[in-house]
């Protein structure tokens, strides 16, 4: 593409200022990385340059687009491997946000009996993303829940009352760790006075609150069509 005006004796070669033009074009082309044989095209056919000029023009443009996508992938891949991940907690640091029924024994007992059902799936998909935080909001509103339980048992509202039954509603939304329907409320419920754990906490809030509680759920299950006493889980 580019011949000398004349060699040396010395073995230099020396170009003409019309050379050095066209050394400047060439470089021109290879930076835009057109390959050596358009650059020769093109030099031999300056008619054509426009032409060339504009598939590389549409090349680059291609190219860029490309690596744009490239980069905004490695964003997504560095926004997931830098982001800080949850921590998990153990069963004693659970039990310490949640209280005892979050102990290890009582997961166990827990995995025993429910473990291959779909609840007990779902609650270890739910609680698999919690870390300190999410358990600590948790508990915060559950004991919300149960301070309104007992300011409205302490007013003496009656199970099946409009009040009594958005109560009920508000407790059941705050067993979060899977879907509780109606009919799986009412039989948590009667474990809240048979299962003498269970009876102790409520207990513990306000006397005679484990029987009210139950009573208060069974009432908005039967608003809600079910009866209590024959719910079942599935």
């Amino acid at each position: 593409m580019l011949n000398p005006a004349h060699d040396e004796f010395n073995g230099y070669r020396y170009y003409a200022d019309t050379d050095l033009e066209r050394i400047t074009v060439i470089m021109g082309y290879r930076a835009i990385g057109m390959s050596l044989e358009a650059i020769r095209n093109i030099l031999q056919d300056r008619a054509n340059s426009t032409e060339h000029l504009l598939a590389q023009r549409d090349m680059l443009q291609r190219k860029i687009a490309a690596y744009g996508r490239m980069l905004e992938t490695i964003e997504h891949l560095l926004e997931d491997t830098m982001a800080p991940k949850n921590e998990q907690l153990s069963a004693a640091e659970k039990a310490e946000i949640m209280g005892e029924g979050f102990s290890l024994a009582h997961q166990q007992e827990a995995q025993e009996r429910y473990g291959k059902t779909d609840d007990w799936a779902e609650y270890q998909r739910r609680t698999a993303s919690m870390d300190r935080a999410d358990w600590q909001n948790g508990k915060q509103q559950v004991d919300k829940v149960e301070q309104a339980l007992v300011e409205a048992f302490n007013r003496g509202v009656q199970p099946g009352s409009e009040e009594a039954n958005a109560l009920a509603e508000r407790h059941r939304a705050s067993l979060f760790f899977f879907e509780v329907t109606p009919a799986k409320h009412a039989i948590l419920a009667r474990g809240y006075v048979e299962d003498a754990r269970f009876k102790a906490h409520y207990e513990k809030l306000a006397i005679g609150l484990a029987e009210w509680l139950r009573d208060v759920i069974y009432e908005n299950a039967r608003a809600h069509g079910i009866d209590p006493q024959e719910a079942t889980w599935g």
